[in-house]
């Protein structure tokens, strides 16, 4: 019992390890894209600097900045910009956590087959001497432990994205009126 709270333990942190890495680029992009608006929105700013804050922002977010020039810019609907860009952003984080349960089902399939492959051959060995039996028992609790840690790790990200499709649903609801949904 106690390695399976210690794989749980371990699973638990590797995620919220890599959660907090998210929210971190997520926060550190959050800041930047302030930036380069205040830039582009700044009338008292070089053109030189707000072209090159636009083309920045076009870079990383043609669907939103591709009908935008310099001029355009500053007419335009900042926080209506701000929602956009936060929208996307939001996507692109969905995405990552999507990867990264994928390569957390991967890494449990890998360990499955890595398990069964052992356990197999242990059993196949039963003539060997003692030393060759122990140590491939030794391998297979080994195995068997990272094995787990994977899977707890595989259901936190399968929670996860779980909340991030309840979220997004709640989400589109608010645009509609009471009437549309009923």
């Amino acid at each position: 019992f106690m390695d399976k709270t210690t794989a749980a333990e371990r699973a638990q942190k590797r995620f919220n390890d890599r959660v907090d890495e998210l929210n971190e680029l997520q926060e550190k992009n959050r800041v930047k894209n302030e930036e380069l608006l205040s830039i582009v929105t700044d009338v008292a700013r070089a053109d030189l600097d707000r072209v090159i804050a636009l083309g920045q922002l076009q870079k990383k977010y043609p669907e939103i900045f591709a009908q935008y020039d310099i001029e355009t810019i500053k007419l335009a609907d900042i926080l209506h910009l701000k929602k956009q860009i936060a929208e996307a952003d939001s996507k692109e984080v969905i995405a990552t956590k999507k990867d990264e349960f994928e390569k957390a089902q991967a890494e449990v399939t890998r360990l499955e087959k890595l398990y069964a492959d052992a356990q197999a051959a242990a059993s196949a060995t039963t003539a060997t001497p003692a030393g060759v039996v122990l140590t491939q028992t030794f391998d297979i609790a080994g195995i068997k432990t990272q094995l787990d840690e994977a899977r707890k790790l595989l259901k936190t990200w399968q929670k996860q994205i779980q909340e991030d499709r309840t979220n997004e649903t709640l989400a589109n609801l608010q645009n509609y009126t009471k009437e549309q949904i009923q």
